[in-house]
């Protein structure tokens, strides 16, 4: 007796097997859905420009924001926040990082800086006054720089690549650095 006989006599195992096959579609469905999920951190690790510290920052602030230090002097003459984005990453975790660390100080830990990162809020907007989706003004308006704050790239320049580089290289174990983000 073949497949579809049987399916015929007995109705509802068909529907069993079709209900177990929708359950396992849709388990899948999620668990591919909440890969890496959870809570989005109310804070993240942020860079001041002025005093050359690791911060906390909220992570609905978008760099350059203001800071205790006050504004600082970015190399197109314009004054802004101090507070930038900066991406740290790590072999071994993320344990060990601290407020108010130098980038001197990151690194002896165990830690690699590539770059921090701002938004050229002048090239945001005309990017959204010409109508262009806001994600992809964002990723236009965005500039990547070393932490001295000298120089801003835009993140596909062969300068912004060449910071990138020190975090291309496999950990000591096998494996490659992993970002820090949240304090």
């Amino acid at each position: 007796m073949g497949l579809r006989e049987n399916l015929e006599k007995n109705p509802a195992a068909g529907y069993a097997v079709a209900g177990v096959v929708g359950l396992l579609a849709v388990f899948l469905l999620l668990r591919v859905l909440n890969r890496g999920g959870g809570p989005i951190a109310e804070q993240k690790w942020a860079f001041d420009l002025n005093t050359g510290q690791l911060i906390a920052a909220s992570s609905a602030s978008v760099a350059p924001f203001e800071t205790d230090s006050g504004t600082f002097s970015y190399p197109n003459g314009a004054a802004a926040g101090a507070g930038v984005d900066i991406d740290i990453y790590g072999c071994g975790g993320c344990d060990g990082l601290e407020s108010g660390m130098t980038i001197a100080e990151i690194e002896t830990a165990g830690f690699a800086v590539p770059q921090v990162s701002r938004m050229e809020q002048s090239a945001y907007e005309a990017t959204v006054g010409a109508g262009i989706n806001p994600y992809q003004a964002i990723t236009d308006a965005k500039q990547v720089g070393e932490p001295d704050g000298k120089a801003w790239y835009s993140p596909g320049a062969p300068q912004a690549r060449a910071l990138r580089q020190k975090v291309a290289d496999p950990c000591p174990g096998g494996g490659y650095m992993r970002r820090c983000g949240t304090p």
